[in-house]
C-alpha cells in the first residue's frame, strides 16, 4: 500500500503571538492521539497559518485526504486548540507505485 505524506495548513494559529504555544500543544496532541503519523508542526507567521505534516499509507490519494482529515481533526480537538477555518490540504504519494497504478488514481480523481 502507498504511502501518502500530507501537510493540513489552517488559519490563525501560526501568528507570531500565539504560534509557538499553538504549535507545542497540536505536536503533543498528535504525539498522544496518532504518534503513528511522525507529525511535524510548523508556521508561517506572514500568513498567520500552521502547518501540520504526516503520513499514512492508504489504498489512494482520497482515501489518504479522508483518513488524514480525521486523523487531524482528532489531534486537533485534542490540543484544546479554538477550531478554526482549514486552508489546504495536500495529500502526495511517497510510496513506490507503477506509472500505470498512478495514471489509473489520476483518471480516477478526475
Amino acid at each position: 500500500m502507498p504511502e501518502y505524506r500530507l501537510t493540513i495548513t489552517v488559519a490563525e494559529h501560526g501568528r507570531r503571538d500565539v504560534a509557538e504555544d499553538c504549535i507545542e500543544k497540536l505536536f503533543e496532541a498528535f504525539n498522544e492521539t496518532h504518534p503513528e503519523v511522525g507529525a511535524v508542526i510548523g508556521a508561517n507567521y506572514h500568513l498567520g497559518r500552521l502547518d501540520a505534516t504526516f503520513a499514512l499509507d492508504a489504498p489512494d490519494a482520497q482515501t489518504a485526504t479522508k483518513r488524514g482529515a480525521e486523523i487531524f481533526v482528532e489531534a486537533a480537538t485534542a490540543s484544546g486548540l479554538e477550531a478554526t477555518e482549514i486552508i489546504e490540504i495536500n495529500a502526495v504519494s511517497v510510496g513506490e507505485a507503477t506509472v500505470e497504478e498512478a495514471d489509473r488514481e489520476l483518471a480516477g480523481a478526475l
